[in-house]
């Protein structure tokens, strides 16, 4: 993404302390693999489109304490119990992969595999350099988190040649369709459907069921 909004910039600071969460992390033997793929989004932006991605920087540098307690993240198998509300299922999935999901217990071997292997090198390196560049900016020119057009300057104007690991290469990972994402997709396209069609109904309305909540 060469230019990613305030908005989507947030969204995914969102994503990431949701995928972050020791709730989250603990919930399902697969669920870091989420994070990492999280942390290699923001990877590829920081190393190959830095330019034009100011808010997603700004956005990390505001929010470095999220990358510092997930670094910090110690297993505690006392106090880290299988939370079913955070595991990835979708509602409707079938009752063998919930019970896959939820009676996974997690082990200090497991933990260490996932922790040693998070790729957080380049997100710390950047926010370890630049998250204090830009508090000293913003306290010495009296600049609040309102004012982000300073901000985005002051980023615009700052290099961080030399201070990043060598950029790694690109991974294309390849769209593999599965139950899940068809779901996703399913549900997302009829929505688009619904909502773009209210002033001339296509169908009565009080008859549609996009989705459905289950409250566990």
């Amino acid at each position: 993404a060469k230019s990613l909004s305030l908005v989507a910039s947030i969204k995914l600071m969102s994503m990431f302390e949701q995928f972050s969460s020791r709730r989250f992390l603990f919930a399902a033997e697969d669920n870091p693999g989420c994070l990492n793929f999280l942390l290699d989004t923001f990877n590829n932006l920081i190393q190959y489109q830095y330019e034009g991605n100011y808010h997603v920087i700004y956005t990390l540098c505001r929010n470095k304490a999220l990358f510092d307690n997930l670094m910090n993240m110690e297993f505690q198998p006392e106090s880290d119990p299988q939370p079913k509300a955070n595991s990835i299922t979708p509602e409707n999935s079938s009752e063998q992969v919930a019970s896959r999901m939820t009676s996974f217990i997690p082990t200090e071997d497991w933990f260490n595999k996932w922790k040693s292997d998070l790729h957080i090198n380049t997100v710390a390196r950047l926010l370890d350099y630049l998250q204090p560049h830009v508090e000293n900016f913003c306290a010495s020119n009296g600049i609040t988190s309102a004012n982000e057009k300073s901000v985005m300057n002051f980023l615009k104007n700052t290099t961080l040649v030399g201070l990043l690991p060598v950029p790694h290469a690109i991974v294309i990972r390849k769209y593999e369709p599965n139950k899940f994402t068809t779901l996703w997709f399913t549900t997302y396209i009829w929505g688009v459907f619904f909502i773009r069609n209210k002033k001339y109904p296509l169908w009565e309305r009080e008859k549609i069921k996009l989705f459905a909540i289950n409250v566990s």
